[in-house]
């Protein structure tokens, strides 16, 4: 990108230092002034006040802000400037008209000094990468798998049963966990930096603060850490609120990211009221930015107004809903006709979330006909892009699978089912990521969750994959192929099994279902042992579930206790029977009373 000896690039924040040249270089010498004032404060202080003490995180952060001191010391150790800036530091003043004096020093040394250019770039880089986030374990395939996967997604095959044994489903969902452990771990240490630079030096670092907590929200969110994800995106939000009072025009569009972030963060815990109302913030502050440049910002309120269709859903306010999908598909298409490349992928996203919302509506036959374009076109992305876009393909047709089948077209539903299954599988199977840190010397955990990244994570699509088998029994028993259906969902559940047991609040509810349906049809296929041994699982795992959220589970416990009466009455246990039913009566008029 640059002549010259360094340019190091954070997708954040842009570039921080490029040498243009010999003789002719550019420093962000702002970010210097800011380090240094963060380093002269926290020598002040002595001890952190309010930041949780973290000896290691105290270390590295330390010295490397001393390093870069030094640096500057050596070199401008006599100018009034530098003085200046410590004086104020230690005295607690923040000085803005201090800052620009010392950033045109730095800058005025830098431009006629080579090798004082070059040691604050090196000093300032590896601060930039221990505050860094990193990305979490990622989920590509190898490029020679291309090829393999091209082929598969062209056309897939019947599903094969699964070859996996519960202690190969155990193994993997253990070294998923350990991959996203480690992930975690480091961006979770660059936050603890960044809140120590912020708490050193606000004015310069809250905002860098901020961005980096909605980051470590969304990532905690996808390692099932909700209640925590909740916590950092409230905190992102409550500091992007108060910049964007004090500066609207530059950290607005931070704000009403963040406050869709918060909204994905309440509907993760089924608090559906809080997400709504975040979410409608979001999309009424991009409405305002895109009334002012739409260029910049149309992308943004798309994506809000996709949310949002989700957050009235989840409270059955369908019509406004649709409505708001609908305007997101518009802007979408819009924005997709100038830049495929960068909006087709968006387009297809909100085209999967319309099928949704029509069909909610009982709008059968456009809701069949929005989800087959978005099967196309993920088709078409996926033919480029196996390794980013199979995943969404395999998604998206498990719904046109449903679509189809809300218009009896149960042969096509049945080979949509098959084919995501089948997708789910391979991804499964084969998937892994190349690592990507673009910067061999960054060094500590963030070349630990880098090396991470590289290796393969075969625990990522199981649920994907066991939901997938829970649609293909579903599409299977549809067509009366009852055998092929209970195997589908056998699979699922031994599936479900191993997921929660790591995961027992997110997967629990899944498995307790799965169990319930293999009960029935099992029941259905005269296998009526098997078929109360499923149904007691079910019922058993419903009541653990119940006693942590009884509003929310009793009704699925009163469910699954009519469906084990039903299978002991089948094996002659009556008065079992009769008991199990008599509890789920008195769990509906306990649910009526309340």
């Amino acid at each position: 990108m640059f002549d010259g000896l360094l340019c190091y690039v954070s997708p954040d924040d842009g570039v921080l230092f490029a040498a243009r040249g010999a003789g002719d270089r550019m420093t962000e010498s702002g970010l210097v002034a800011d380090y240094l004032v963060a380093g002269v404060v926290r020598k002040a202080r002595g001890v952190e006040v309010e930041v949780a003490a973290d000896p290691e995180v105290d270390r590295v952060l330390d010295t490397g802000l001393d390093r870069l001191h030094g640096v500057v010391a050596a070199k401008l150790g006599g100018h009034p400037a530098f003085a200046g800036l410590a004086r104020d530091a230690a005295r607690g003043r923040d000085d803005p008209a201090t800052g620009q004096r010392m950033r045109l020093a730095v800058d005025g040394a830098a431009q006629t000094d080579s090798r004082f250019a070059d040691e604050l770039a090196n000093a300032v880089q590896r601060l930039r990468a221990m505050t860094a986030v990193p990305d979490p374990p990622a989920h590509r395939q190898p490029a020679g798998n291309a090829a393999t996967a091209a082929s598969l997604l062209a056309r897939s095959p019947t599903p094969a049963p699964s070859t996996s044994t519960p202690s190969r489903t155990a193994d993997a969902l253990a070294e998923s966990a350990g991959r996203w452990k480690v992930a975690l771990a480091a961006i979770e240490r660059a936050v603890k930096m960044r809140r120590r630079l912020a708490t050193a030096h606000p004015r310069a670092f809250e905002p860098d603060l901020a961005w980096a907590l909605g980051k470590f929200g969304t990532r905690l969110s996808d390692a099932g850490r909700r209640e925590e994800a909740l916590a950092a995106a409230k905190e992102a939000v409550q500091i992007y609120r108060r910049l964007a009072t004090a500066d609207p025009a530059r950290f607005e569009p931070g704000f009403a990211r963040a406050l869709t972030n918060l909204g994905t963060a309440h509907s993760d815990l089924g608090q559906a009221k809080p997400a709504l109302s975040a979410t409608e913030e979001a999309v009424r502050t991009y409405r305002r930015l895109a009334t002012a440049d739409s260029a910049r910002f149309d992308s943004g309120l798309a994506w809000a107004l996709t949310k949002l269709g989700f957050q009235l859903s989840n409270l059955d306010q369908h019509k406004p809903a649709l409505a708001a999908t609908e305007e997101a598909v518009r802007t979408y298409r819009r924005l997709t006709a100038a830049d495929p490349a960068r909006f087709e992928p968006d387009l297809a996203w909100a085209l999967r979330c319309l099928g949704i919302r029509q069909s909610k509506l009982g709008h059968a036959k456009p809701a069949r006909e929005t989800t087959e374009e978005a099967v196309r076109t993920y088709r078409r992305l996926a033919a480029v892009d196996p390794a980013e876009f199979a995943p969404d393909l395999a998604e998206v047709l498990v719904h046109l699978g449903n679509r189809l089948s809300d218009l009896a077209r149960l042969e096509s539903a049945l080979t949509a089912a098959e084919e995501a299954v089948q997708t789910y599988r391979w991804l499964t199977e084969t998937h892994t990521q190349p690592s990507a840190t673009g910067a061999a010397d960054r060094k500590s955990a963030l070349v630990t969750a880098n090396q991470a990244r590289s290796e393969p994570d075969p625990g990522r699509f199981l649920p994907d994959l066991a939901w997938s088998l829970d649609s293909l029994s579903i599409r299977l028993t549809e067509l009366g192929r009852l055998e092929p259906a209970a195997a589908a969902t056998e699979e699922a559940a031994q599936t479900y099994r191993q997921l929660t047991v790591a995961d027992p609040a997110r997967f629990g509810p899944k498995l307790a279902r799965v169990l319930t349906n293999l009960g029935i049809g099992l029941g259905e296929l005269g296998r009526l042992e098997p078929a109360v041994a499923a149904a007691e699982e079910a019922v058993q795992t419903y009541r653990r579930l119940s006693a942590t959220d009884p509003p929310r589970f009793e009704p699925d416990l009163a469910w699954s206790l009519d469906s084990l009466g039903k299978r002991l009455a089948d094996v002659g246990r009556r008065e079992r029977a009769q008991a199990a039913r008599e509890e789920a009566a008195k769990i509906r008029r306990r649910g009526r009373l309340a």
